[in-house]
């Protein structure tokens, strides 16, 4: 794919391609993922992830994504 078939428009969210709120936003994602890693990582596929495990996981993902849309 060449650079001309994707393009976004962020300016909704950023100022500019240097808006320092990049950096913070990613880096906040990028710690939020992580915990998830360490919290979930190789325990989903064990016969005691209950569904209450699931919910939660499930509610750290919307987390995330609701912080995405701020």
């Amino acid at each position: 794919m060449s650079e001309k078939e994707i393009a976004w428009d962020l300016t909704e969210l950023f100022t500019s391609c240097d808006d320092p709120k990049i950096s913070k936003i990613m880096d906040a994602l990028m710690e939020k993922a992580d915990e998830i890693i360490n919290q979930y990582k190789g325990k989903i596929n064990i016969p005691n992830f209950t569904a209450q495990n699931l919910h939660d996981l499930l509610e750290k993902h919307e987390e995330i994504l609701a912080r995405n849309e701020d």
